[in-house]
């Protein structure tokens, strides 16, 4: 997902491999702009930033409008998928909700 750091970052990691190290050089448009990041950043700062790719979890948009996004934390047994009417049995977990579920897939 692209927009939470800097455009910088958002383009230059896109090109990186698995296990690459790299020096950015980034100019102000595309980091912090006129307004810098006080106090740390000042105004129109070229930042430079070593870094090392070490690995990635893959998210994908499952509906592929933007809607619902899935990223496998512990991949799955089996090829089958639950279908209608199955009953699916699953727990929420969140670091500010902690749930369990149970429900019925309907049409």
């Amino acid at each position: 997902m692209t927009g939470q750091v800097i455009k910088g970052w958002d383009q230059g990691i896109k090109t990186m491999k698995k296990g690459e190290n790299a020096i950015f050089t980034i100019p102000p448009e595309l980091a912090y702009g006129e307004s810098g990041s006080p106090p740390t950043i000042p105004p129109n700062a070229t930042l430079l930033f070593d870094v090392e790719l070490l690995s990635w979890t893959s998210v994908k948009d499952i509906c592929k409008d933007g809607g619902i996004f899935k990223k496998i934390l512990t991949e799955g047994e089996k090829w089958e998928n639950p279908k209608d009417p199955d009953e699916v049995l699953g727990i929420l977990s969140d670091p500010f909700i902690f749930c369990s579920w149970n429900f019925k897939l309907v049409n």
